[in-house]
């Protein structure tokens, strides 16, 4: 016990004096701060808080001096996680300091907010959005969070239609369900608290088309593990069936019939019926479970597809075959025949 707490005095005595160079070296630091930011890197997820505290208010005021064209490259180079040198426990320190970083550098807007364009781009990619670490999950999506805080509302409306999509990629975070919820939240209040929108379905109608077309462009090689899958499913269970019903034709069911094909994947195929049952469920008054019943419109909608999607998506699944998986999507299959029949939608 004392040699551990003998090596936690030295590591908090360590942090502290990094932050007392910072503090008092100021932007006279940019020469060392390849150095500076692998000491933050190695001891922002120390065991003990007051050393993890210390390492990120360093962070903090590390951003404040440094002008981010400097660090932002040193920084994403890790966070990115591309290369085989960096560790899986680099990539995660790199974005809990850029979060730090950003947040110090919110103080001058002027210089900060003419960088904000290029980082939003540059974090809506795969190698950020992707991922089942659900620690690095949980950072990310913090980074993200605090971006739109600091961005604030005009520059958030520039960046709308990209923030969103990377929210709606976290939502569909299998991996982290705390993760999807907080995503949740977030869209939540990047629409109306930030972008001033009445409701959230406002932002949800405003993209939806653009994400289904984004979600769907890699229908044809969809596996059990595919990122759009997941997003697909996510997008269709998060956004109101009336904003659903108007890409019904033009977009949804070709989408949903190439998924459901029997050539897929088993889990591919489940994913895409299992959707669908979700989209037709409260068909009917008796039906309502999860969702209140159809209005008229909506109902219109899916009965001008009824055959399509009977044809194209559910009779392939009713030819028998043998396994309990097959048996699974036949009964799937089996309800969403049901719910089309009971709605009137046939």
């Amino acid at each position: 016990d004392m040699e551990r707490g003998w090596t936690t005095q030295l590591r908090y005595a360590q942090a502290a004096v990094v932050q007392s160079m910072v503090i008092f070296c100021e932007n006279h630091v940019t020469g060392q701060l390849e150095g500076i930011l692998t000491a933050l890197y190695n001891t922002c997820r120390d065991e003990e808080e007051s050393i993890r505290e210390t390492v990120r208010e360093t962070a903090l005021i590390l951003g404040r001096y440094i002008d981010p064209s400097v660090y932002l490259p040193l920084v994403l180079e890790q966070a990115r996680g591309v290369s085989e040198l960096t560790m899986p426990s680099r990539r995660i320190s790199a974005v809990i300091i850029l979060a730090q970083m950003l947040r110090g550098s919110a103080d001058f807007p002027a210089t900060f907010k003419g960088h904000v364009h290029a980082l939003v781009a540059e974090i809506a990619g795969p190698s950020f959005t992707q991922s089942d670490d659900t620690e690095y999950l949980t950072h990310f999506m913090h980074l993200v969070a605090t971006l739109i805080e600091c961005a604030g509302s005009a520059v958030c409306a520039e960046e709308e239609s990209t923030l969103f999509a990377i929210l709606v990629q976290l939502r569909a975070a299998r991996a982290n369900p705390i993760v999807q919820e907080q995503a949740g939240v977030q869209i939540e209040y990047l629409a109306t608290n930030v972008l001033g929108r009445a409701t959230v379905d406002e932002l949800y109608e405003r993209h939806f088309a653009d994400l289904l077309r984004a979600a769907s462009a890699d229908v044809n090689s969809w596996h059990k593990h595919s990122s759009n899958l997941f997003v697909l499913d996510s997008l269709l269970r998060s956004t109101s069936r009336a904003i659903v019903a108007t890409q019904l034709g033009d977009l949804l069911v070709p989408v949903l019939a190439a998924g459901a094909s029997t050539s897929r994947a088993v889990e591919v195929q489940s994913v895409v019926l299992e959707v669908l049952h979700f989209l037709l469920d409260g068909t009917t008054d008796a039906a309502a479970r999860e969702r209140p019943p159809m209005d008229d419109n909506v109902r219109a909608a899916f009965a001008a597809h009824g055959a399509h999607i009977l044809a194209k998506i559910l009779l392939p699944q009713m030819v028998w075959r043998v396994g309990k998986p097959a048996t699974a999507l036949r009964e799937t299959a089996a309800k969403v025949v049901l719910q089309l029949l009971a709605g009137g939608l046939l």
